[in-house]
């Protein structure tokens, strides 16, 4: 049976995003020992901000390890990402008035999860 996860994580990788893998939710809670209140929301592995990797055969061994782990992308110098989580009406504005301010428009790629936004990539100007 194919890992879609797996498949996912690879994608990421050869793009050059750092990948790592996270602690999955079942029923509704995450699956780490500790019952932490952020499921699914925090990376399996120790030191992740210097083991992220776009390594094919690590991800490879992270995924076959825990196949339903959740995918964490690295963000800052390392995958030349940053990260802005548009939290609902108040986050739109701010970035509204970001972009009156400036006259420009933040051009991203845009994830849409279940309570945010989060834009994400590399800013270029519009027009």
């Amino acid at each position: 049976m194919a890992n879609i996860m797996l498949e996912a994580a690879l994608n990421y990788a050869q793009m050059g995003f750092a990948v790592l893998p996270l602690y999955p939710v079942r029923n509704g809670t995450c699956a780490c020992a500790g019952g932490c209140g952020k499921p699914g929301k925090h990376p399996r592995i120790i030191g992740w901000q210097d083991n992220a990797t776009t390594n094919a055969d690590v991800v490879r061994q992270w995924w076959t390890r825990w196949p339903e782990s959740g995918i964490g992308v690295l963000t800052g110098c390392k995958s030349g990402v940053f990260v802005v989580d548009v939290d609902g009406p108040q986050g739109e504005a701010s970035i509204a008035a970001w972009e009156t301010k400036n006259g420009d428009k933040l051009v991203t790629r845009t994830v849409i999860t279940s309570k945010v936004v989060t834009c994400t990539s590399k800013p270029r100007r519009s027009g």
